[in-house]
């Protein structure tokens, strides 16, 4: 196997494109420009990490209401208890008894 020595070709320097100057935005156009980004930062978002991100605050808030509920129950029981006591004392204690 014979190797031919070629002569190395010297990369030409390549012309960088020339971009046309663009006048920088106005206050108004950048102002709305980065609206839109926050917009689409805001909706953009994943719904899996939505649901990630409250997973926490609602069950708290379930955890919240369950407690809500059974104690209004057991309120609702004392309650029902107190009324029945009172009831049975006053059937206990003769009309023209003083109460001890």
């Amino acid at each position: 196997m014979t190797f031919v020595h070629r002569p190395t070709t010297r990369k030409r320097a390549q012309t960088v494109a020339k971009l046309p100057l663009t006048p920088s935005p106005s206050p108004m156009e950048k102002q709305r420009s980065e609206a839109h980004q926050a917009l689409a930062r805001h909706t953009v978002c994943p719904v899996a990490a939505q649901r990630q991100a409250v997973q926490a605050p609602l069950r708290a808030a379930t955890l919240d209401r369950q407690e809500v509920q059974r104690l209004q129950q057991e309120r609702q029981v004392v309650q029902a208890l107190e009324a029945r006591t009172a009831a049975a004392q006053r059937e206990t204690t003769a009309p023209g008894e003083a109460t001890p």
